[in-house]
Formats: C-alpha cells, sequence, structure tokens
C-alpha cells in the first residue's frame, strides 16, 4: 500500500492538485485522503477506478515505483512508515 501511496502522491503534485482537491472529486475525506497517501487504509476498487481517471493514469501505472523521491511542494520528503 505504501508504493500505491507514494504514487498517488506524486500523480497528484503532476496534475497540480491538493489532496483536498482530490479528495472532493473523489467524495472523500481529506483524510481518507491522507490515509491512502499513507499507506494506512485499503481501498475498494471502485475507489481505485475512481482515483486512476481523476489522476489521469491507468490503474497499473499506481502499482510501480515511484519515479522519484516524492517530496511535498514545501520540499520536505513525505515520510513513509517502514514494515506495510
Amino acid at each position: 500500500m505504501v508504493r500505491l501511496g507514494l504514487r498517488v502522491i506524486e500523480e497528484r503534485q503532476r496534475i497540480d492538485v491538493t489532496q483536498e482537491q482530490l479528495a472532493e472529486r473523489l467524495g472523500l475525506s481529506r483524510r481518507q485522503m491522507n490515509r491512502i497517501e499513507a499507506g494506512t487504509t485499503n481501498i475498494s476498487m471502485s475507489v481505485l477506478v475512481e482515483l486512476s481517471t481523476a489522476l489521469k493514469v491507468e490503474i497499473a501505472e499506481l502499482f510501480t515505483a515511484p519515479a522519484k523521491s516524492t517530496t511535498r511542494k514545501s520540499g520536505r520528503p513525505v515520510r513513509v512508515k517502514s514494515g506495510t
């Protein structure tokens, strides 16, 4: 799940939307979106389809390794919990 979360962050930043904006587009709370990006929750197939559509990527692309070290707009790296 962590890899998925990192890819979601990367693609969200690529299309220049905030976590809150993406959550709103998907009908999710910002907290739910945060959990998806952190890799601490499971998501349904329907949310996965909606997510890939909103990010304009194929579902399979969300399960590939991030292309770069994912950082926030502030330049700080995204912390990833290990062991998941």
